[in-house]
């Protein structure tokens, strides 16, 4: 399910949302990995924050319930939104909140956009101190707050 541009409370809470029987995988993409990796890493921080809240919260998936429903509104308009709103045809709200009962994996997706080949697990191949620590702030601000956090390399011509 494509969440990108979805924003309710100007919290996008992933670009792409992806599930099997047990998992839910909450999954943001960057291209690059050099500044805009600050952004990305506050993103998922953002998201992560406020899923723990509202899970917290009195009545709980209050936040999931703005989601669903701001998609739920794009449904009927025109290109891109028209599209991700024609997704809750196939959702009613009730099945899309019992998704968040699964374990929840958030997933940083990397496009790597350099003209040479590496692979993200050789980190010393990047050269971007910023993405670095972000990246590793994020982790443990995750770990913190006991989220799961996964990064992935998409590689270029990948289907």
């Amino acid at each position: 399910m494509v969440l990108d541009k979805i924003t309710p409370e100007n919290i996008e809470l992933c670009d792409m949302l992806k599930w099997d029987n047990d998992n839910l995988y909450l999954i943001h993409v960057k291209s690059g990995f050099g500044n805009t990796m600050r952004d990305l890493c506050a993103q998922i921080s953002i998201s992560a924050n406020r899923l723990v809240q509202d899970r917290k919260a009195t009545p709980s998936k209050e936040f999931v319930k703005k989601v669903y429903q701001s998609l739920k509104n794009k449904n009927g308009g025109e290109g891109y939104y028209g599209l991700a709103g024609a997704q809750t045809n196939n959702m009613m709200e009730d099945e899309f909140l019992e998704l968040f009962d699964k374990q929840k994996h958030f997933v940083l997706a990397i496009l790597d956009t350099s003209t040479s080949e590496r692979e993200l697990q050789n980190i010393e191949e990047f050269n971007s101190n910023i993405a670095k620590f972000s990246l590793d702030v994020l982790t443990k601000e995750m770990a913190g707050i006991g989220q799961n956090l996964q990064i992935g390399q998409i590689k270029k011509g990948a289907n």
